[in-house]
């Protein structure tokens, strides 16, 4: 399968030109998940990798703008048993929180996840900081009474 090439460029103020950066087929960034999260000089991308059984895995990339390079920021456990949806960072300590849920159609929780030691690529520790527990929803019909 022929994936989309992404290519990265940077622009150079001194120079006024663009230099490329790199490009993959590797992955991408989805549509709703174009705006990226600044921590630390470093941002973070929700993006989908692809497997070699086409698949698409939840994954995280940062780009360093010290090194201009893109990174894999390690997502914890099987990235095929939930749906990373929401990046976000806390107000003072400065942390990138990601949002998650369960990819089971029975279980409808959603984890608040904090990342709370993080630099740049590589792995992150992200214990989960709140769980939402939510009950299925269960539609009915309401019979109302006959008047006679």
């Amino acid at each position: 399968m022929n994936h989309a090439l992404l290519s990265t460029k940077t622009y150079d103020f001194t120079s006024n030109s663009w230099s490329v950066v790199g490009e993959t087929r590797d992955w991408f960034i989805p549509g709703d998940w174009r705006d990226g999260t600044s921590i630390d000089g470093n941002t973070y991308w929700l993006t989908n990798k692809y497997s070699p059984t086409g698949t698409r895995n939840a994954a995280l990339q940062c780009f360093d703008f010290t090194k201009e390079r893109f990174g894999l920021v390690s997502l914890r456990g099987d990235t095929l048993s939930y749906n990373v949806f929401a990046l976000s960072v806390t107000r003072e300590e400065q942390n990138l929180c990601l949002l998650a849920s369960s990819r089971d159609e029975e279980v409808h929780d959603v984890d608040v996840w904090m990342a709370t030691k993080i630099k740049g690529a590589g792995d992150m520790s992200t214990p989960t900081l709140v769980q939402i527990q939510q009950g299925s929803l269960e539609i009915g019909t309401w019979k109302g009474s006959k008047s006679s």
